[in-house]
């Protein structure tokens, strides 16, 4: 199983929204698919998928995720 978190970027940015989650739940997914973005007031920051399989999402769109989060598990 991965477990897929909010990255940090950058010390200055450490609050993120969920603004597209780009698969359904449960779907499967193929490495480095895009999978979801998130965004700030400076950046909409893309989320790919570190390895291929079913997609279980911890976040719901329009959710504040901050850095080190869980967005979903893939297994």
């Amino acid at each position: 199983m991965h477990t897929i978190t909010v990255p940090n970027i950058t010390e200055e940015i450490s609050t993120f929204k969920v603004i597209n989650l780009l698969v359904a739940e449960q779907s499967r997914v193929v490495a480095e698919q895009a999978i979801c973005e998130l965004e700030t007031d400076k950046i909409v920051l893309e989320i790919p998928a570190p390895a291929s399989g079913q997609i279980h999402w911890l976040v719901q769109l329009q959710d504040e995720v901050n850095v080190g989060n869980v967005l979903c598990t893939i297994q």
